[in-house]
């Protein structure tokens, strides 16, 4: 029996409580669309020798772009925009 049972057992209990406030979060930001980022969370606890963790994680390939944005690919200054109605 692992030394850390009364830890896993918490960690255990505690993960369901995290992924719903991760759910929440993404219904205050309105990122649910076909609810694959929002049902893909998943929980692991991994016990080593010394050591136990809660990894919470989630197989949706565009999660990082959900969580930290895009960045534009075009960046103008104000030459670019200023210049704009002498083109047109």
């Amino acid at each position: 029996m692992s030394q850390y049972k009364f830890i896993e057992d918490a960690l255990r209990k505690e993960a369901p409580y995290i992924i719903e406030e991760l759910r929440q979060e993404l219904k205050a930001q309105k990122h649910i669309a076909s609810g694959k980022l929002y049902n893909g969370f998943k929980d692991t606890i991994q016990v080593g020798s010394d050591s136990i963790s809660l990894l919470i994680t989630n197989d949706t390939p565009y999660m990082w772009l959900v969580n930290d944005g895009k960045s534009g690919g075009v960046q103008a200054g104000y030459q670019a925009f200023s210049d704009l109605p002498k083109r047109r």
